[in-house]
């Protein structure tokens, strides 16, 4: 079972379950063994009565001068009985006995002590009775006083109570799920805040946790953030070392370049110039896609694409003045990218590069918003590439000397870049018949 909260609900409920359980039992046998105790100590209170209000006549006779008490001894067949015996022949009886008599099985019992037996009375009904012998002047044998009750009283009390019982403990059981849903929700509230901030973090709208979190969740949140901590220093250690690396391989393929200017052999320059440029080529790739590799996961940064655009496109203004090749912008103040801005620089920059390189004079770089996502779509009004040109330049498992020249590289790295950040680069034919580059972002990314 995965969901923390159907693991507390289900551990809590089933010992809510036995404890209710075991303690309805438990109610129900005490109110039980108090309803008994209570009918007896009854039946005993009415035998006493019942001996304290026996007469004996001058006759010799026994009588019982006043009532009982209870009126129900004086309907007939009522259930409650009393009668008054010697040697099993009935000397007095009450009135809700008619004609009918009680027969205990006690064949002797012991003068002077108070004694119960179930028996059965009138119409088969069970009767709890309590008797007590007395020897009587006048009487050879002990005289038993008999008071006896219908058990179907303390029945039907034993089964309202075991009602009530059952109900309230479903009722208290439902009351306390209910506290324990509303207490598993608050408690695990801190819970939901961190998956928030989680989500936050992944959508690049933060890059640490919160630590206003209860000190049981403080551990985890200071280890997080250690990680997170600890992952974007790499990554900017790695850049370093990619930078330093790079700039390191550039001095030996530049002295090799030198040094093949001293071959006489044209033939063998030329072949040696050419390996040094596959060298340099394949180390300016592979560099630039280790590069890209360490592109922060969870960087909070907010680069203005925009800017970032603009800033590109004046350079490569300058650089192609000569050729009067202009870029045209097209994009919102309000859009951003968020991820880091090198990233996006190297992106647009590759791309627009290309553009002003095989463009006739215009290059446009407009904002689009698709169904995947938002990004840019750069086009120029230059010759563009063939259906399977522009497949060889996206087809990363392509070497780089079979794909075209002037896009391949570029092309390749922006689309190692743009697959890093979860987005999609599509080539086309452009509205002014040159080639067109779009760049779609998820929106987490850019928005």
């Amino acid at each position: 079972m995965r969901s923390l909260n159907a693991r507390l609900m289900l551990s809590a409920g089933v010992w809510i379950t036995l404890v209710l359980i075991v303690g309805g039992f438990a109610l129900s046998f005490v109110f039980q063994q108090s309803a008994d105790s209570s009918f007896r100590r009854r039946l005993e209170i009415s035998v006493n009565a019942l001996v304290a209000a026996t007469d004996i006549h001058d006759t010799g006779q026994l009588a019982v001068a006043r009532s009982l008490g209870d009126p129900r001894f004086e309907q007939a067949l009522s259930g409650w009985y009393w009668q008054i015996s010697s040697e099993g022949a009935p000397l007095a009886r009450s009135r809700s006995l008619w004609d009918e008599s009680l027969s205990l099985a006690i064949t002797a019992p012991v003068p002077g002590e108070l004694g119960s037996v179930t028996i059965q009375g009138p119409r088969d009904r069970t009767l709890w009775a309590s008797y007590l012998a007395l020897q009587v002047d006048g009487f050879p044998a002990p005289v038993r006083y008999v008071v006896a009750g219908d058990i179907s009283d303390l029945m039907q009390d034993r089964r309202r109570f075991d009602l009530v019982l059952v109900l309230s403990l479903v009722a208290l059981g439902i009351g306390v799920l209910l506290a324990l849903v509303i207490q598993i929700r608050f408690g695990l509230k801190p819970l939901r805040g961190l998956v928030q901030d989680l989500e936050a973090i992944r959508q690049r709208r933060a890059n640490r946790l919160d630590e206003a979190y209860p000190d049981e969740i403080q551990p985890l949140i200071r280890v997080t953030n250690a990680v997170l901590e600890e992952n974007q220093n790499q990554i900017e250690r790695a850049r370093r070392h990619v930078g330093n690396l790079a700039h390191a391989l550039k001095t030996p393929l530049t002295l090799l370049r030198g040094e093949t200017r001293t071959e006489r052999d044209a033939a063998r320059q030329s072949a040696l110039n050419d390996q040094i440029d596959v060298i340099s080529n394949l180390v300016e790739h592979h560099l630039a896609r280790a590069a890209a590799a360490g592109a922060s996961s969870f960087t909070a940064n907010s680069v203005s694409v925009l800017d970032t655009t603009t800033s590109i496109c004046r350079s490569l203004e300058k650089i192609f003045a000569e050729e009067n090749r202009r870029g045209h912008i097209d994009i919102p103040p309000s859009l951003i990218f968020r991820g880091e801005r090198e990233d996006l620089e190297e992106i647009i920059g590759n791309v627009l590069e290309n553009a002003f390189k095989w463009a006739k004079h215009d290059i446009h770089a407009v904002a689009v918003t698709e169904p995947a996502g938002t990004g840019l779509t750069i086009y120029d009004d230059g010759p563009g590439m063939s259906d399977d040109e522009m497949q060889n330049a996206l087809d990363r498992g392509k070497r780089l000397d079979e794909m075209t020249p002037g896009h391949g590289l570029g092309l390749s790295i922006v689309a190692d870049l743009v697959a890093l950040y979860q987005g999609e680069l599509m080539l086309d034919r452009g509205p002014t018949g040159g080639l067109s580059v779009t760049i779609l972002f998820p929106p987490d990314r850019m928005a």
